[in-house]
């Protein structure tokens, strides 16, 4: 919103003394006029971090499950949801706090499904946000949008990615000069930019060592001095044939970017990031220490991670593949999440950088409640999503899904609780609340993104 609109909407409120304006109600002209969405204070540190779950995971297993003792078998024709947790190989569907295979938190009303053990212990800093219309049960389409937070043209994405435009905010003009030396770091993640400079685009690996590589310095066969003076030299409007006041914006960018680039090899940031000895490098326990130390080593700003192998489970290979490959994605988790509590923000107070960093875990959609004639489960649109960390409520969950068919009610977004005179969740709704509680702008997502006060951090 637009200082100009915000002053007119403000002098409304001065002026009209009386309940409505021009049928508008004054609550409604308020919360206009204080529209948080638009940004404007930045944290600039905050650390983002985007775990994706591949192929569309099934939140009755996770993020949204049902009691086995109510949603039973012979009732499936009156619920619509068909939980069999008896066909899950034992340590989930005998596991979690209740012996079923749900841990159940009575205090907090938070309940997670057999593969979302791992993440138990966290759930007093964890919001699950249920009941997320992503519109689409196809792949492509669903990915892009809640990477993007936009729904695509066809299949095509629209806009850039939410990382590049959190890294583009931070380290756009204004901000602080101790730019990360990666910002926006993409690991077999989607990355888009559609209108920010380039130091916001994701740098896109699909391995470890793609990014080790990326980061270390090859050795030329020159001493120090010597690469020295032609760096020097390679950095002087000079050596491109020209004066600096002749420079076109694009050599200048250019120049910028090489800088840039020298100075990442130079800081031989690969020795920065350490792993356990004889670890594999392209197992998912790797990519979430490759996470942590991009974070806490200062290197990246935003860092996205796919943490799953496909969760495409239409046939009986559901009932192994869903909740092992979601276990280890939260198996991750919980190790990013533990590390950065034990590692200390460098500002002396005490606090870790988990105080600082938001971890979000989301897929494309859902799986369906019904089990097909296959033996798994086909794509549903309504979702879920966690987050965890800086700037969203700790041990609360938010938004519902409907005990009939696991469908999306409206939701009173000031409570986070379902209401008829509410409004459904969607993606950008949820990434554009994540951003202005970091005081990120995030109108742009589109004309009718809405602020979740539900979700705003425990006061």
């Amino acid at each position: 919103m637009g200082s100009s609109r915000r002053d007119f909407l403000r002098a409304m409120l001065l002026t009209s003394g009386a309940a409505a304006f021009g049928g508008v109600s004054m609550s409604t002209i308020g919360q206009l006029a204080a529209e948080p969405l638009d940004g404007g204070n930045p944290d600039f540190r905050r650390r983002f971090i985007f775990c994706y779950f591949s192929g569309g995971w099934d939140i009755l297993l996770s993020a949204d499950p049902r009691d086995p003792a109510e949603f039973r078998a012979d009732r499936v024709g009156t619920t619509q949801v068909q939980l069999d947790y008896d066909r899950l190989p034992n340590q989930f569907s005998r596991g979690g706090t209740e012996g079923n295979g749900l841990y159940v938190d009575h205090d907090r009303g938070i309940t997670l499904g057999p593969a979302a053990g791992a993440i138990w212990r966290h759930r007093d800093a964890m919001c699950v946000v249920r009941g997320v219309s992503m519109a689409t049960v196809t792949h492509e389409v669903g990915r892009r949008y809640f990477i993007t937070g936009r729904v695509p043209t066809g299949l095509t994405a629209r806009g850039s990615s939410i990382p590049t435009e959190i890294a583009a905010q931070l380290h756009g003009a204004g901000s602080p000069s101790n730019m990360p030396f990666v910002p926006n770091l993409a690991y077999s993640v989607e990355s888009y930019n559609d209108r920010h400079p380039s130091f916001a685009s994701g740098l896109k690996i699909s391995s470890v060592d793609d990014l080790l590589s990326a980061l270390r310095r090859p050795d030329l066969g020159y001493s120090d001095t010597e690469e020295r003076l032609i760096a020097d030299y390679l950095h002087r409007p000079e050596s491109f044939g020209l004066s600096s006041s002749k420079m076109t914006d694009a050599i200048n960018r250019a120049r910028r970017s090489e800088i840039q680039a020298e100075a990442v090899l130079a800081a031989q940031l690969d020795r920065r990031i350490n792993f356990p000895s004889g670890i594999n490098l392209n197992s998912p326990a790797a990519v979430g220490i490759l996470a942590v130390q991009a974070i806490t080593q200062q290197i990246c700003t935003t860092v996205s991670l796919r943490l799953t192998s496909s969760l495409d489970t239409h046939f009986d290979d559901w009932a192994t593949d869903q909740p092992t490959r979601q276990a280890e994605g939260f198996e991750v988790i919980d190790n990013i999440i533990q590390s950065l509590k034990d590692s200390p923000y460098p500002d002396g107070t005490g606090r870790s950088w988990f105080d600082f960093t938001t971890i979000v875990a989301f897929s494309e959609f859902a799986r369906t409640p019904l089990i097909n004639a296959r033996g798994g489960r086909d794509h549903h649109p309504v979702s879920a999503c966690m987050l965890w960390g800086a700037g969203v409520p700790h041990g609360k969950v938010v938004g519902a899904s409907t005990d009939f068919g696991v469908l999306a009610p409206t939701i009173d977004l000031r409570t986070g609780q379902p209401s008829p005179g509410g409004e459904i969740l969607r993606p950008q709704d949820i990434l554009g609340t994540v951003m202005a509680n970091a005081g990120l702008e995030a109108s742009f997502l589109s004309r009718d993104v809405r602020y979740v006060p539900a979700l705003e951090p425990n006061t």
